[in-house]
């Protein structure tokens, strides 16, 4: 058998001494926290709602349903903490991602038609109908015709991106009394638009009311009635469809319900492109 020189005998045990050491300082220091340690919320908030199973899915939503108690016996006060709780969770990403990993998902998988099923149940409560909903009028839009016999409810359903689109309805008493709700549709498969004011005005003793609705690109004013219970357009008012036309940024609207002249200001869009007119209905 071949000798090593001394040299390479002392290289070698010096080597393994370096390997010792550092196997003994690796063993004796301390195991990090971070590499076990469970994920936040934080790290999960752009996991996909699609990606996660039925089983996961439905567990998520059912434990942020808890929260309610959909069996009560609905009061003033249990109908207005119910929707406004509900608003205020649509508002708080921080709670649609703990819930549904990226809020978007959550928002329009849980919800959307959550919202949707509550506020169409409980427009039907002549309650809403002759209170103040407090809660609510602090998230969303909700008017009430000077004469008090429609109020309009808008909230945004657009459940991400820069557009913001909204769900309108209109509630008021049918012809037998029951407090219904009609929801108003753009004609847009997929848009909504949002109404914030209301006018209204007489024509031969008949009580009719004027609404802008703002949609994606733009709007439109709409004149209805409510005809023995049933929300009916009349839009013969106006002179020509033009005169119907709201721009798209900082349309300002008077009205003069005497005169009946209707006056619009806004901005297409393009620079400088102020619009104005002014014009009468017509009876």
């Amino acid at each position: 058998m071949r000798k090593l020189p001394f040299f390479a005998l002392f290289l070698l045990f010096a080597v393994s001494c370096k390997n010792e050491n550092q196997s003994q300082q690796q063993n004796t220091e301390p195991i990090s926290n971070e590499k076990n340690a469970m994920p936040t919320r934080a790290e999960d908030e752009f996991e996909i709602w699609d990606n996660l199973t039925v089983e996961e899915q439905e567990a998520r939503e059912k434990q942020y349903l808890s929260k309610y108690n959909f069996n009560q016996t609905y009061t003033l006060k249990g109908i207005n903490n119910e929707l406004g709780m509900l608003f205020e969770d649509w508002d708080n990403t921080d709670t649609c991602s703990f819930y549904g990993g990226y809020y978007e998902d959550f928002r329009s998988h849980v919800l959307t038609p959550l919202i949707s099923e509550r506020i169409e149940l409980h427009l039907k409560n002549p309650l809403t109908l002759n209170h103040n909903l407090l809660r609510v009028e602090r998230k969303i839009y909700v008017e009430k015709t000077p004469d008090e016999k429609c109020k309009i409810y808008s909230f945004n359903i657009q459940a991400g991106g820069n557009n913001i689109n909204h769900a309108t309805y209109f509630q008021f008493k049918n012809h037998l009394g029951e407090t219904t709700f009609y929801r108003y549709n753009s004609g847009y498969e997929e848009f909504d638009g949002v109404c914030d004011t209301v006018f209204q005005f007489k024509s031969d003793g008949k009580n009719y009311y004027m609404i802008p609705v703002y949609e994606k690109f733009g709007g439109k004013l709409y004149i209805f009635s409510i005809d023995n219970g049933r929300f009916v357009y009349h839009n013969e008012f106006f002179p020509d469809e033009d005169s119907r036309k709201l721009e798209r940024w900082n349309s300002k609207i008077t009205f003069n319900p005497i005169t009946k002249t209707v006056s619009t200001i806004g901005d297409a869009g393009y620079g400088d492109s102020v619009i104005e007119r002014t014009y009468t209905l017509v009876e």
